[in-house]
């Protein structure tokens, strides 16, 4: 819908708690469930609606501004706040590889990459990937075998599906066999969002999956860094 009609449709649901224009509600459609949710729990705290909703903006997270103050007031805005700062999270850390990115991955290797819908990581994981194709690259070794896929299975465990082409020479075999090896743990040991070192896995909570269905629902290896920009909103 538009912004216009979520808007009416909150204001016919809610009334004054809402802004009087949609201009003072300026999210993406993908935080609309978050909002609509924020305003469900504010007039269960404030029946009485004394309460009015300034402003919903996003500048960095999701911001909310209310005229007035009521026990528990604080912790229904955090709760919105926490459950927007994982949906726009995982809208920036989708499971799979930039398109750009993919785009010059086949300019370089051709056929050898496998189609973007075959290919499940985050983009943290995209140079060790690329780092193996410039090896197998370099070492004439893409023509002995096809790599079919490579899917993160869950957090710590990501698979190089790769078949060897008939005939391959036992030399060749053996590289290939240490070069998947090497970067299939690599793989699973780094950090999904900026390649580094993991340290610890980090859930999509459950709210933030029935706010949003389109969430990626799971774990993720992460470093201490990403883990704490993805927990904690500023």
């Amino acid at each position: 819908m538009t912004q216009d009609e979520f808007h009416a449709q909150l204001r016919k649901q809610f009334g004054v708690r809402v802004p009087c224009s949609a201009e003072f509600i300026d999210i993406p459609a993908n935080l609309e469930q978050v909002v609509a949710d924020f305003f469900e729990r504010l007039s269960v705290l404030d029946p009485n609606a004394t309460l009015r909703v300034l402003r919903i903006w996003i500048d960095s997270k999701l911001r909310i501004a209310v005229d007035g103050g009521l026990a528990g007031l604080d912790d229904v805005i955090h709760d919105a706040e926490d459950a927007a700062h994982k949906i726009l999270e995982a809208a920036r850390f989708p499971l799979h590889p930039d398109s750009d990115w993919h785009e010059a991955m086949v300019a370089r290797y051709g056929h050898a990459v496998p189609s973007l819908n075959r290919l499940g990581f985050r983009r943290g994981l995209q140079t060790i990937v690329a780092e193996m194709y410039e090896f197998l690259f370099f070492h004439g070794l893409l023509d002995a075998v096809g790599i079919l896929g490579i899917v993160t299975r869950s957090a710590a465990f990501v698979v190089i599906d790769a078949r060897y082409k008939p005939g391959i020479y036992e030399d060749d075999r053996i590289s290939l066999d240490f070069e998947f090896e090497k970067t299939q743990e690599r793989l699973s040991e780094s950090c999904e969002h900026c390649g580094r070192g993991g340290a610890i896995i980090a859930k999509a909570g459950l709210e933030s999956r029935l706010a949003d269905p389109d969430v990626e629902f799971g774990d993720r290896l992460l470093c201490m860094e990403c883990y704490e920009s993805w927990r904690f909103h500023d």
